[in-house]
């Protein structure tokens, strides 16, 4: 949508400015999977798909959550010295066998990139809380800690894929039956005017 140019993801999309950025991608690749799926070309459809998944997997990583220049400010570098990026791209993890039963995010197109949207939102703030375990787990050189940080965000951004594949093949099949439920308090306000008593958040229950 960019001048009339087919979307580039790189030059586009902004894990930071998610709202912003990921609604036209989201739409782009949403409606491409579902096109080549329903026309059976596999394996384009799993290119489009693919793309999902580095988007969905961007949203979650650690060295895509707060802008550096913060991190820096808030971990000051001690007894190493370090590329905070790459540093935090570079931690790996195995995941384990978990048992798991995907969601249906929506029932159609519409549905399904707001709700994808809403829950790459959700992803996005679950895993800010990684980023004090791992920049200390770093500062430490505790690697056992990096690792088991990474492998939570690894489950995490695993299940929402599994999500959205799950729901793409139901809607593609017309065979979504079951409800698509979503808890407001689970949503991540667009924005907010509260007070400093409460951190300048709504405070929910």
């Amino acid at each position: 949508p960019q001048a009339g140019r087919e979307i580039c993801f790189g030059a586009w999309f902004d894990p930071l400015k998610l709202r912003k950025t990921a609604p036209a991608v989201i739409h782009f690749w949403i409606n491409n999977s579902i096109r080549e799926l329903r026309l059976k070309n596999e394996s384009r459809a799993a290119k489009f798909i693919g793309c999902l998944s580095h988007l969905i997997g961007d949203v979650g990583q650690a060295a895509h959550l707060m802008d550096e220049r913060i991190l820096r400010d808030l971990f000051p570098q001690k007894n190493t010295c370090y590329m905070t990026h790459r540093t935090l791209e570079s931690i790996t993890a195995t995941l384990p066998d978990v048992s798991y039963t995907p969601r249906v995010l929506g029932r159609n197109k519409v549905e399904i990139e707001w709700r994808l949207l809403e829950e790459l939102a959700i992803l996005n703030r679950q895993e800010k809380a990684e980023l004090p375990i791992l920049l200390s787990a770093i500062e430490k050189q505790d690697s056992i800690s990096q690792q088991e940080s990474a492998m939570r965000t690894g489950v995490h951004c695993t299940e929402l894929f599994a999500d959205l594949l799950y729901t793409l093949i139901q809607v593609i099949n017309d065979n979504i039956h079951e409800k698509t439920e979503i808890h407001l308090e689970k949503l991540v306000p667009v924005d907010m005017f509260c007070d400093s008593y409460f951190n300048y958040g709504v405070m929910v229950n």
